[in-house]
């Protein structure tokens, strides 16, 4: 007996807030269900996921990959941006936050052995 379309997005809305928001939202992103019509389906991708190029590998090797697996009525799955308040510019950058990474040491004035060293055990 096949499955209905009502199993068929039970399922993959299980699988979407189980497994695959967990790991999209690690990385400041969101996923979310938009539908599911004849084999297809559609989800939006939001926060830093939106509009990021390594999105579309995440959603082909990953996300995709495990819907197919799990539910084999599912033939293709694409993704559309949704909204994102994640600001991927520095438009507010200030060079005065990050005076703490400024060298210790005037580099120009002295000669600097660049030998990696490991504090533990010394030169590596």
């Amino acid at each position: 007996m096949a499955r209905t379309d009502d199993d068929i997005i039970t399922q993959i809305k299980e699988l979407i807030e189980e497994q695959v928001k967990p790991a999209v939202a690690g990385h400041g992103g969101t996923i979310e269900f938009t539908s599911y019509t004849d084999g297809h389906l559609l989800l939006e991708l939001g926060g830093a996921c939106s509009g990021c190029a390594g999105s579309t590998a995440t959603l082909r090797q990953g996300v995709e990959q495990m819907i197919k697996h799990f539910v084999p009525e599912v033939t293709t799955v694409d993704a559309e941006d949704g909204v994102s308040d994640v600001q991927p510019y520095y438009n507010d950058f200030d060079m005065n936050d990050y005076s703490r990474f400024e060298p210790s040491h005037d580099y120009h004035d002295h000669d600097v052995d660049m030998i990696a060293t490991d504090k533990n055990d010394g030169a590596v």
